[in-house]
């Protein structure tokens, strides 16, 4: 059970893949592909080689970060 984030609902997650048109700094080759990932900080745009793994660039999405008591109701003192 997930505390940070809910549990999906598809039955199968499927995140596309868009090309990059742009070279891995690692390897050198030009298969670089930009997606959405979970990472430990939260949902990131990532642009990564498919050769070699290596991350070209990380992008934070607007909503990375949900703090654990997000939702619970709160009282008169704050």
């Amino acid at each position: 059970m997930s505390y940070y984030y809910p549990l999906p609902t598809e039955p199968v997650i499927h995140e596309a893949f868009e090309p990059v048109e742009m070279s891995c700094e690692a390897c050198g080759e030009r298969d670089v592909k930009r997606y959405k990932a979970l990472r430990a900080n939260g949902w990131c745009v990532v642009e990564r080689c498919r050769s070699c793994f290596a991350y070209v660039s990380v992008t934070p999405t607007a909503q990375s970060y949900v703090p654990l008591t997000a939702g619970w109701p709160t009282s008169s003192a704050g």
